[in-house]
Formats: C-alpha cells, sequence, structure tokens
C-alpha cells in the first residue's frame, strides 16, 4: 500500500509541477515586451474602462504579452473591481502579477506643475488640463463652489487669489478638489498669523490683502518696486481716490493689452479701478508670497502716481504736475526710439 502511495505521489508531482513552473513564468516572471526598443511605456487608463478594454490596451501599447494572461490574473486574484484609473509608467520589463498591482494600487505616474505668480484661475486651470488632463471646466466651477470653500475654512465666495503659485505633483485626471485643497493649504502656510495680525493692522480682511496683492503682481516687473507700487496704492486708498490700475482694466477685458485705450479705461466693470474708487470686488490673479509682503508692509514714500518707462521699470511722482511732465518724458523717449 505505502509503495502504491509512493507511485501515485510521484505521479502527482509530475503532473503538478510543470503546472506550477506554467503558472510562475506566466504570472511572476518578468517579460521584455519592448516592440521598438522604446523602454519607459506610458499608458492611459480612463474612468469606466472594463478589464477586457484594460487588457487589451495594455497588450496594444506593449505594456503585457498577451491579454488572455492579464484577465486570468485578473480573475483568478479577484481584482476586477479593483482596477484604478490613471496614467501610469511602465518598464521595459514587466511581469503580469506586476502590472496588475501597479493598477490596483494606483500607482499612477506624476507629472511637475510649476506655476508661476500672477496666474489667473482660468490659466492655472489651462495648464493642470495640459499637464495632465485635469478637467479645466470643473477646476474653475470648484473655485467657485460656496459649499467646498467652507471645507476650507476660508471666508471668500471664490477662490481666486488663493492658488498658490509653487510646484505641484499631480497625476492624470486628478480631481479638482484634491489639487485646490493643496494650493489653498500652501497658501495658508504662507500667510502666517503674523500677515492675520498685520492686515488688521491695516484694517483689511485677508481677500483685501489678496486683492491689493494681485494688483501689485500684475502691475510690477522689477522685484524692489514692489512696496513701492504698494505704497502708492495704499496712499490712494487712505485718500479715497481711485486706485488706476491698467492691470484691473486687462482683468476687466479679459485679455493684455500694450496699450490701453480711452475706450478701454471706461469698460463698465467693477475691476475697472479708473471708474470705481477703491479695491475691485476681489483678487485679479494668484500672487506670490513677494506681493503680499507688499501689500501688507508698502514703502515709507508719499507717492501718488507712477508711469511705466517701457523697460519693465517706472517713474514715480507726488503730484499730477510730475506725473503728467513724466509722462510726457516717456512719450517723448519713446518716439525717439521708434525713429
Amino acid at each position: 500500500m505505502n509503495h502504491i502511495r509512493v507511485h501515485l505521489f510521484e505521479a502527482v508531482s509530475l503532473t503538478l509541477f510543470p503546472l506550477f513552473l506554467l503558472f510562475v513564468f506566466t504570472f511572476f516572471v518578468p517579460q521584455s515586451n519592448s516592440i521598438d526598443g522604446a523602454g519607459m511605456r506610458t499608458v492611459v487608463v480612463s474612468k469606466g474602462m472594463d478589464v477586457r478594454s484594460i487588457g487589451s490596451l495594455l497588450e496594444k501599447e506593449g505594456i503585457i504579452s498577451g491579454k488572455l494572461q492579464f484577465l486570468l490574473a485578473v480573475k483568478f486574484f479577484g481584482k476586477e473591481e479593483n482596477l484604478q484609473a490613471g496614467r501610469y509608467t511602465f518598464p521595459e520589463r514587466n511581469s503580469i502579477i506586476s502590472v496588475l498591482n501597479r493598477l490596483v494600487q494606483g500607482e499612477v505616474a506624476y507629472e511637475k506643475v510649476t506655476l508661476p505668480e500672477g496666474l489667473t484661475a482660468e490659466e492655472v486651470a489651462h495648464r493642470f488640463k495640459v499637464a495632465a488632463a485635469i478637467d479645466s471646466q470643473t477646476f474653475l466651477h470648484v473655485i467657485a463652489d460656496t459649499g467646498f470653500i467652507r471645507t476650507l475654512e476660508l471666508r471668500t465666495h471664490n477662490l481666486e487669489g488663493y492658488l498658490f503659485p509653487s510646484t505641484y505633483m499631480v497625476y492624470w485626471e486628478m480631481d479638482p478638489r484634491e489639487i485646490i485643497a493643496g494650493m489653498v493649504e500652501a497658501f495658508k502656510r504662507v500667510f502666517s498669523s503674523e500677515y492675520e495680525v498685520r492686515a488688521e493692522e491695516l484694517g483689511l480682511s485677508v481677500r483685501e490683502v489678496l486683492t491689493l496683492a494681485s494688483i501689485i503682481e500684475r502691475e510690477v516687473m522689477v522685484p524692489e518696486e514692489r512696496p513701492i507700487i504698494s505704497a502708492v496704492f495704499h496712499n490712494r486708498l487712505k485718500l479715497g481716490r481711485a486706485l488706476e490700475s491698467c492691470a484691473t482694466v486687462e482683468y476687466a477685458l479679459g485679455i493684455h493689452k500694450p496699450r490701453l485705450t480711452e475706450e478701454d479705461l471706461q469698460v463698465q466693470s467693477p475691476y475697472n479701478t479708473y471708474v470705481y474708487a477703491g479695491l475691485p470686488p476681489g483678487p485679479i490673479c494668484n500672487p506670490g508670497k513677494a506681493s503680499i509682503e507688499a501689500a501688507l508692509y508698502p514703502a515709507d514714500v508719499d507717492y501718488l502716481y507712477f508711469v511705466s518707462e517701457g523697460n519693465g521699470r517706472h517713474i514715480f511722482s507726488r503730484s499730477l504736475e510730475e506725473h503728467t511732465r513724466a509722462k510726457w518724458r516717456v512719450r517723448r523717449n519713446t518716439r525717439n526710439e521708434e525713429k
């Protein structure tokens, strides 16, 4: 009887061992699927794709050698409902299991998006769309969603100005809410309690500080002029005079123009600071730390006017008479350069 059992065990082993090796080789051994020697391969698994479609995509892109093995692995390990959408980057050699695990764990490829100071919310949304297919319309809808804004504990009805310029790592088709929450968190880290106290000393709300900072951001090209231009606006606010910022007119027009016309300066918009005195209803862009600091700590000067020299710098004046002379000087120099 023992002799029969030994032979039976040997027979079963000889049958199962090759099957075991085939199982291991099929699912666990990395295989080179490079078709053209491209090495790393990137593939986008869109939301709503079923397992069969994902398998076909992976096979077509050379991520796996055959979709049948992938489908069997998904079924065998019960992962039909666990595959996550996203943009994935795979090396040249992959095993079925390594691919499956990355899809299950959502190990997506991240994109680095650097946002400079002074972008509007629309420009920010566009950059995320280009970099990682973030839906720009949803992005713009979220920044005006008061219910969502309340969860961020902010006193504002729109997040223009709070989308802090920095470098962000995002993944393909990432939820805009997650991105925006991260940007607001970055803003909160910069706008410290010291800044909040200073804003109260100036009699300004956080939103008003950001509004002023955003105007400074769009007006300044030379960093050292930030606190001086800030002083001009602070001085005008104290006197109840219009800020007369070309940057706010451009925001109202929705376009950038190298030179504004008299007609442009009369555009009917609460953001037109030539027509309406005081600060506009909200920020016109998303300012960086330097402009926020300039808004909070203006230079100790009594200037009321400035005019661009055309080279990024400005001429500052205390009176309308000085300002008029400065404008004529700039025009004369411009005409001379054009000759």
